[in-house]
C-alpha cells in the first residue's frame, strides 16, 4: 500500500525547487526537479498548475490589455526593427527531453538582442518601449576576450513567454517590418508563437498534450528556423521554404 502523501511534504519540496531555480517552478521542471510527481503537486495544491505556482508567490503575467501596439511612435517601432535585425536572433526552443512534450510550454518561442556591455541601455529601452516585466526576462552577461583596456563583454536580453510574444513582438514586426533575412525568420517565428498563443485562449488546450498536426508542425519550425540561421540566403517564399513536399530537412544534419 502506498504511503499517503503530506501537504506539507509537498509544500517543502516545492520551496526547495523554488529556491533552486530562482523561481516558480514550471510542471517540467518540478518533474526533473521534485521529490514528488508534478500529478501530486495538482492533485494537493492545484487544481492546475498556475494555482500550484502561486503557493511560492507566482502571480500572472501583468495585464496584457494595458499595453498596444499604438503606444509606438513610427520612431521607436523603426528603432526596434532595425535592432533586430542587426542584432536579433528567433528561435523555437524544443522540448527537453524529460517533459513528455505534453504541455503547452514544451516548446518555447525565443527572442533575443545582444549588445555590449557598454551598450545595456539599449536593450533596457527596449523592455520599456515594449512594457516587459523585469522578471520574465532572462538577462544573460557574456564574457568575452579583452583587447588591450576594451571591453568586449556582452549582455544578452532573452524574452521566452508565449502571451508577450504574441501582444508584443509579433504587433510590433507586422507594422514595423524587418528586412532581408530576419524577415523570413519572423515569419517562421510568428506561426510558432501564434500556434502556442491560440492553446492560452479560453477554450484553448494548455493543459493538454499537442495534436499530431501541432508537434509536427511545431518540431518543423524548431528546425526550419536552426535552417534559416545557417544559410547566407532564404528563398523569399516563405511557404515553399516551410512545404515538406519541395524541401525537407534532415535533422542530423544541424
Amino acid at each position: 500500500m502506498s504511503q499517503r502523501i503530506n501537504k506539507d511534504a509537498l509544500m517543502l519540496d516545492l520551496i526547495r525547487v523554488t529556491n533552486l531555480l530562482g523561481h516558480a517552478p514550471s510542471y517540467e521542471e518540478m518533474r526533473e526537479h521534485g521529490e514528488y510527481s508534478p500529478p501530486s503537486f495538482r492533485r494537493h495544491l492545484g487544481p492546475n498548475w498556475k494555482d500550484v505556482k502561486a503557493r511560492v508567490g507566482w502571480k500572472p503575467t501583468d495585464d496584457l490589455s494595458e499595453w498596444s501596439i499604438d503606444s509606438l511612435t513610427p520612431e521607436d517601432g523603426g528603432w526596434l526593427a532595425g535592432i533586430a535585425d542587426g542584432e536579433g536572433c528567433f528561435a523555437l526552443a524544443k522540448p527537453p527531453a524529460s517533459s513528455g512534450y505534453g504541455l503547452s510550454k514544451s516548446f518555447s518561442p525565443v527572442f533575443c538582442v545582444s549588445q555590449r556591455i557598454d551598450n545595456l541601455t539599449i536593450l533596457a529601452q527596449m523592455r520599456t518601449l515594449w512594457d516587459i516585466p523585469q522578471k520574465i526576462l532572462v538577462w544573460r552577461r557574456i564574457e568575452g576576450r579583452r583587447k588591450g583596456n576594451k571591453e568586449s563583454d556582452s549582455a544578452k536580453l532573452e524574452l521566452r513567454n508565449v502571451p508577450m510574444a504574441a501582444t508584443r513582438i509579433i504587433p510590433t514586426f507586422e507594422r514595423y517590418p524587418l528586412r532581408g533575412r530576419k524577415q523570413h525568420e519572423f515569419e517562421l517565428f510568428r506561426e510558432a508563437v501564434l500556434l502556442l498563443w491560440a492553446r492560452h485562449q479560453p477554450g484553448g488546450r494548455s493543459n493538454l498534450g499537442y495534436t499530431p498536426a501541432e508537434a509536427e508542425r511545431l518540431w518543423e519550425l524548431h528546425y526550419l528556423l536552426r535552417y534559416a540561421k545557417k544559410q547566407a540566403f532564404l528563398p523569399p517564399n516563405i511557404a515553399q521554404l516551410s512545404d515538406r513536399n519541395s524541401f525537407s530537412i534532415d535533422p542530423d544534419e544541424l
